[in-house]
């Protein structure tokens, strides 16, 4: 499963956090991407 998130404040331990939850095995961080195209899949 892919988890697609918007966060209005990203601290330095943000990534951290998120992968000491049991079952998440990466984490990835666009920062300060600005106009990032992110691809979506359509049916």
């Amino acid at each position: 499963m892919l988890l697609d998130v918007g966060m209005d404040y990203i601290s330095k331990n943000t990534e951290s956090t998120l992968k000491s939850i049991t079952g998440v095995l990466e984490g990835g961080f666009f920062i300060n991407h600005k106009n990032t195209d992110v691809p979506r899949l359509t049916s």
